[in-house]
């Protein structure tokens, strides 16, 4: 060690331990895939890696979707613990669905307080106890970061500078104002006589804020003007992430909360202008996105801007058509990229014993181009396909290069780990489970009054929800990704089943009836499996989950309409977005993750799969500390 480091070392209490442990972590890759592309020799480093070590299929959580999943490595325990079931959490008083992983806490003066709804002692915190240090980048439900001995940069769960998931805008010449079932906005632009456009950027949602733009058209690109900035853009370009600020009163003060934001422009005849969602500033942020808060800052000015949104990548553009698909790519890719070189940075530093980082492309590009490894998926197109169709196979050989240029910078002192949190299925038929029910007389609605058009602007504004039910009437319903929920006395707002004995023979009865639904193109069966909740989960938080968890067979998901609340016509239709795979309410066994690890765990040598719960404890035991007698999982034996 040299003269600075060990001076470095005397300040900070930083050091080279002994031995680290190091995680990266690639969202939604399938073991099928993976496989593939081992056995055809495309993934050379992960190979090197299980040859060194191990590799298995990994057990995700009931029900398989990222928030889920990701408490469950953090904690090592059961979502009857940690308490995150879903991506969507309902209000048993008022029948309404909110953000599962983060609420908020308004108060009469100051900015309104983000609450982390996942409990139980993180592997990080619990190092931390124990006198380790620990870098956390970008894992799910990490918002707001917790303090503990170390720096997090927070995952899936922040929001963008307007308090949603991620609204973005198309300013379209000649289109018309509308929101779309996914969050986004469009905006008509009209030509004014001196041939320039003008319209406004929208702030945070309570503060009513907004900034003027204005967009000029000159030999052949787009010229933007808002607040101090100008900038230039061609058609099919990104331009880079650009600086923005509204005023918000809170109270008695004024506060000026900064953003960054990227367009991108499709054409300028017609003009049609792409904003994507607005983070905020990581250089000044309105919230604390890291820990310590001003990590963010520091990461920005070594590394550039980055987006601080939890869920970055564009896909309901895409899906919605407001961007294409070279653009999202291109996006994901510059993604992908920043976030390699932080965690290179970090890895190189020498100074955690823990290191999770979580890589998202191969998830968001699953979720958005399947559609063109199934054939048979509705959403197929032999066109884009020419030039599409590998997308998924080169987002995981991309993976296999960042596995690669992280595993040079280790030595042999170091346990390296690979993991995902769960699978990939196709998504070709939408399930209403609404719709069922209330076909059933399970839900009892006006016809009239029921909607299927529910969207993210809902959710995230305040919508009616589940408009034209009589409660009075009705003994279940559905909220959330394939959970279904008895209108039970004493607990729901307007309960009408009692606990007991009619409970568990409605729970029955709703079972074995959805359990026999076919869909009629095949004649065959589409659910795989459902679970009363009370059977697979365990803890104080169990209530809060839902009654009954679906799980559905391979092709079949539940509808977006479902999710908030809503009412379409048919039972089962064609999936015929872009959004064309999934793993949220698939049977969890169709879902595993995958697990490569440099230890040569004998376990997973012999055809054990271990559950994600068991990582947690598995990192702890690595690097000598107690395991918590509340944990779950159980460690790999090495």
């Amino acid at each position: 060690m040299g003269f600075f480091e060990k001076l470095k070392t005397l300040v900070t209490g930083t050091r080279r331990p002994k031995r680290r442990v190091i995680v990266l972590g690639s969202d939604g890759m399938d073991p099928r895939i993976l496989e593939k592309l081992l056995k055809e020799g495309k993934m050379p480093n992960m190979k090197t890696l299980l040859e060194r070590g191990a590799y298995s299929r990994m057990k995700t959580t009931i029900p398989a979707e990222s928030p889920v999943a990701w408490s469950s490595f953090a904690t090592g325990m059961n979502p009857g613990k940690h308490g995150i079931f879903d991506f969507l959490h309902r209000n048993p008083q008022n029948y309404t669905p909110s953000v599962a992983p983060v609420s908020v806490k308004q108060k009469k003066l100051g900015k309104p307080e983000p609450i982390c709804n996942r409990t139980g002692t993180s592997v990080w915190k619990v190092l931390s106890d124990a006198g380790l240090r620990s870098t956390v980048m970008r894992v799910p439900v990490t918002f707001p970061p917790e303090k503990f001995n170390g720096r997090m940069l927070s995952g899936l769960g922040v929001p963008d500078l307007r308090g949603t998931w991620g609204t973005s805008v198309l300013y379209l010449e000649g289109g018309s104002e509308a929101d779309t079932e996914f969050g986004g906005v469009e905006l008509p632009l009209e030509r004014s006589e001196d041939g320039s456009y003008n319209t406004d950027m929208t702030g945070p949602k309570r503060a009513n804020s907004t900034v003027p733009l204005k967009i000029r058209v000159q030999d052949g690109r787009a010229n933007l003007e808002w607040q101090d900035n100008t900038l230039r853009i061609a058609p099919g370009e990104w331009s880079g992430w650009v600086p923005i600020y509204f005023e918000v009163s809170l109270g008695p003060i004024t506060v000026k909360p900064k953003g960054i934001m990227r367009f991108f422009l499709h054409s300028i005849e017609p003009l049609k202008l792409y904003l994507s969602a607005i983070s905020m500033d990581p250089a000044d942020s309105f919230y604390p996105v890291t820990q310590p808060g001003g990590w963010s800052k520091e990461l920005a000015g070594q590394y550039g801007n980055f987006c601080t949104l939890g869920w970055m990548e564009d896909t309901w553009g895409l899906n919605e058509g407001r961007i294409d698909e070279g653009g999202f790519l291109e996006e994901a890719e510059d993604f992908t990229s920043q976030l390699e070189d932080m965690v290179i940075g970090t890895i190189e530093e020498n100074a955690d014993d823990f290191v999770i980082a979580v890589f998202e492309a191969t998830d968001r590009n699953q979720h958005m181009f399947w559609r063109f490894i199934d054939p048979n998926h509705p959403a197929f197109d032999e066109v884009l396909n020419r030039e599409f169709g590998d997308t998924i196979y080169r987002t995981y050989e991309r993976f296999d290069e960042v596995v690669g240029n992280v595993a040079k910078r280790l030595d042999e002192r170091d346990t390296f780990m690979v993991m995902s949190d769960h699978g990939f299925n196709s998504f070709r038929r939408a399930v209403n489970i609404n719709t069922w029910l209330r076909n059933e007389g399970f839900l009892v609605a006006d016809p009239d009054a029921c909607r299927g058009d529910l969207s993210m602007k809902d959710l995230q504004h305040g919508g009616t929800f589940f408009p034209g039910v009589d409660w009075s009437k009705s003994k279940a319903y559905s909220l959330g990704l394939g959970k279904i929920y008895i209108n039970l006395k004493g607990r729901e707002g307007q309960g009408i089943v009692n606990p007991g004995r009619e409970y568990e023979q409605l729970r029955d009865e709703i079972k074995e009836k959805f359990m026999k639904l076919v869909d009629p193109m095949t004649g065959k069966p589409i659910v795989s499996v459902m679970h009363k909740a009370d059977h697979i989960f365990s803890g104080p938080r169990v209530p809060e989950a839902g009654d009954l968890v679906v799980g559905f067979e391979i092709g079949y998901r539940v509808s977006w309409q479902t999710a908030l609340g809503g009412f379409p016509e048919e039972v089962i239709e064609d999936n015929k977005k872009k959004w064309s795979a999934d793993h949220c309410s698939i049977n969890s066994d169709y879902a595993s993750g995958v697990l490569l690890t440099s230890t040569e765990y004998p376990a997973l040598r012999n055809g054990t799969e271990p559950s994600i719960m068991d990582l947690a404890p598995t990192i702890m035991r690595e690097l000598d500390v107690d395991i918590p007698k509340d944990v779950d999982g159980k460690p790999l034996q090495g």
